[in-house]
């Protein structure tokens, strides 16, 4: 286990292409997420993730978020939202013996609040959710910058962020 699994995890943002299908309101796309899951000899993980953006009236669909507007006007968003969490952990994909005696850690369903800011230099946007499947029964806080790069149909979204785990979160995916 590495010092960094017990402190404040950075998440850098990867590169979200996605482009306008159907209506204004859907976009199709593929993105990948690059992560450090923090086990010895395990490896970094890179995951593809499907981008099915679809919004109607308040609610949305952000690649694997499902969520609800509690707020919106020009800037500013408050949504209730519901998501995939794909942290988890094969003792099988370790090449450390310790390790490999562990027990699984498995992905869960996080659900919480999630406010956006918007604006010409970019978007903030910070989030508390807490595991709703029992798994961890942790709590993860996250604020990011984005910054949208329109080109025609595309859009390319780079970002980062720093992500915060609460004790419970960390105990189940990190503790031996």
């Amino acid at each position: 286990m590495t010092t960094r699994s017990q402190a404040l995890s950075v998440v850098i943002s990867a590169l979200l292409f996605s482009t306008a299908a159907m209506a204004s309101e859907t976009s199709l796309g593929l993105g990948a997420a690059f992560n450090d899951f923090g086990y010895r000899d395990a490896g970094n993980k890179t995951l593809p993730v499907p981008l099915i953006n679809y919004e109607n009236g308040d609610f949305y669909l952000h690649s694997l978020t499902a969520g609800y507007y509690l707020f919106r006007d020009g800037n500013d968003s408050l949504a209730v939202d519901v998501r995939w969490s794909p942290l988890s952990f094969d003792p099988d994909d370790s090449d450390h013996r310790a390790f490999q005696s562990l027990d699984k850690r498995r992905s869960t369903a996080m659900a919480g609040l999630v406010w956006t800011h918007h604006s010409q230099w970019g978007n903030i946007r910070a989030s508390l959710d807490g595991d709703i499947m029992d798994e961890s029964n942790g709590v993860v806080g996250d604020l990011a910058y984005l910054y949208p790069i329109h080109s025609g149909n595309w859009t390319v979204v780079p970002g980062f962020g720093v992500m915060w785990n609460s004790s419970q979160q960390n105990k189940y995916y990190y503790g031996i």
